[in-house]
């Protein structure tokens, strides 16, 4: 059982622990050139200037052999395309994935055989699913991708969600993007998710071989 403090804490102790345990991703993209280790150095001179006790200082060294000896993690920002196939609408009906880092390199894809659905709730479905993949890999940025302009605006809050059906299946999506620190929702043309358009019909026509 860890030995988490059950009190409130002392601002300075609170600034501290910030700098020397708290990701700083978020700082460090609003203040643009500067780096998160800068903005430790800044906090930490901060609490040394107030209470007169000179900053900690990391032993670089160390620092480095450990990080090399850590295993690689998954990318912390992915870009996610997602796209859903209904042959019929409603038909036999497929959802597929794929999810790239911020440079293109594929980190991996998914498809889904769905059963009898309508091409809208296949959408969703592909999001639902594509977000699921991307916390288990461990990513904690997300930026969705999807030729569906109806289910983009629907997620942005332009459009309302009028179809019963479809309501839970939007809900579900956005309690999905509400786990990640930050997520992005836009729409990209066809010829730009033809990859996880590929997954979608490889789904159909795989059929229930294909796990839901």
């Amino acid at each position: 059982m860890s030995s988490r403090r059950r009190r409130d804490p002392d601002p300075l102790e609170l600034i501290t622990f910030i700098a020397d345990h708290e990701s700083l991703t978020l700082s460090r993209d609003e203040f643009s050139g500067v780096t998160e280790e800068r903005l430790r150095s800044i906090l930490r001179a901060f609490v040394s200037e107030v209470t007169g006790v000179p900053p900690k200082r990391t032993n670089l060294a160390a620092a480095t052999v450990a990080a090399k000896n850590e295993p690689k993690k998954a990318a912390n920002r992915v870009v996610l395309f997602t796209d859903g196939a209904s042959r019929g609408n409603p038909g036999p009906a497929g959802a597929g994935w794929v999810i790239q880092d911020e440079s293109g390199e594929m980190l991996g894809k998914g498809s889904a055989f769905l059963g009898r659905r309508t091409n809208n709730e296949a959408e969703y479905e592909a999001v639902i699913r594509g977000l699921h993949a991307c916390l288990e890999a461990g990513a904690n940025e997300v930026y969705l991708r999807s030729d569906s302009e109806l289910l983009v605006k629907q997620i942005n809050g332009t459009y309302r969600v009028k179809e019963d059906r479809l309501q839970a299946l939007y809900h579900q999506a956005r309690e999905k993007l509400q786990k990640f620190r930050r997520f992005d929702v836009k729409h990209v043309p066809r010829e730009q998710n033809s990859a996880a358009d590929a997954q979608a019909n490889l789904a159909i026509d795989q059929g229930p071989s294909i796990a839901v």
